[in-house]
């Protein structure tokens, strides 16, 4: 049973302690802001337009939130991003020179809000990040050539060191099917240092890989009744467990509802039914063996034992 809850302005500073059965709740940005991103106790988020960049400490306090600064860099686009041990973050960009040069690159901020480096990845470019506790850095993406059409092969999935060095790549395209969409595409990562999971709802499938081989299996993944979409993922000790949303009918009026739903680690198959929850929600990750959820209405975060 919990009895002491934190909740805390992310982009304000605010802090009030007050008490839940739920978990700790952190209060989120406003509208503008993608979603937000967790790891390691820290959140992450920027805005949509000019791409200011706010990190959280895990007391929800911020440290820091400034525009993404690269010397050289004319514009970015972010993709996704992974926050680290100590709350360095990494984000899958695309960016252009001043001299109008396109590329896709990791870039990795230090917990001070500093670029520290830039590793180009064209042609391949990263989709969705995802950290572990031990600081390694795996990537789900995509290869394009010239005229921007998805290579025929290509690995996927890509692990990279703390100096962003890569260091194992798994899951060639063709191993994932004939599907015209990649596995990269609306998909899920999810990483920790026993293994990963790549849930892509495109093609509907899970990819799962555990130590020390992390060699890749695969498995349909249809979700059962109760589950119309995948909201997110949170990746825990024995168990995956998803967030979904299920519009019971269409149109003005349709209700929509959400649930949780519970897949074993290793094999990916359903051990739990849909569970309902009030939404609308979406599982960001884990913290200390508990998940992670984005309340989207007033924009908080709660942590808590499925």
């Amino acid at each position: 049973m919990l009895l002491r809850v934190v909740t805390a302005g992310l982009l304000g500073g605010l802090s009030i302690v007050t008490a839940t059965a739920q978990g700790v709740i952190l209060q989120t940005g406003g509208a503008g802001q993608a979603w937000p991103r967790y790891g390691c106790g820290y959140t992450a988020t920027w805005t949509l337009n000019f791409h200011t960049v706010t990190v959280s400490n895990p007391d929800g306090t911020r440290r820091w939130s400034m525009p993404l600064n690269i010397p050289n860099v004319r514009s970015s686009v972010i993709r996704d991003a992974a926050i680290c041990p100590g709350g360095d973050l990494v984000l899958a960009t695309t960016l252009t020179s001043a001299d109008g040069q396109v590329v896709a690159a990791n870039v990795r901020v230090d917990a001070n809000g500093k670029v520290t480096d830039v590793v180009r990845t064209s042609p391949y470019a990263a989709k969705a990040l995802a950290c572990t506790p031990s600081g390694a850095v795996w990537s789900a993406g995509t290869e394009r050539d010239s005229t921007s059409r998805e290579k025929a092969e290509y690995t996927v999935i890509r692990r990279y060191n703390a100096a962003g060095v890569q260091d194992a790549e798994r899951l060639h395209r063709s191993e994932a099917g004939s599907h015209p969409w990649g596995p990269a595409d609306r998909a899920f990562l999810r990483a920790d240092d026993d293994g990963f999971v790549l849930l892509s709802t495109r093609i509907q499938k899970i990819f799962l890989a555990q130590a020390p081989d992390f060699q890749v299996r695969q498995t349909t993944f249809v979700p059962p009744a109760g589950c119309g979409e995948v909201t997110g993922v949170a990746l825990l000790k024995d168990v995956i467990t998803v967030s979904c949303a299920n519009s019971s009918s269409s149109g003005p009026g349709g209700e929509t509802t959400f649930s949780l739903v519970t897949l074993d680690r290793v094999s990916g198959a359903f051990v739990k039914p849909p569970a309902p929850i009030a939404g609308p929600v979406a599982l960001l990750g884990e913290d200390s063996g508990q998940a992670v959820l984005f309340r989207t209405r007033g924009r908080e975060i709660v942590k808590f034992a499925p």
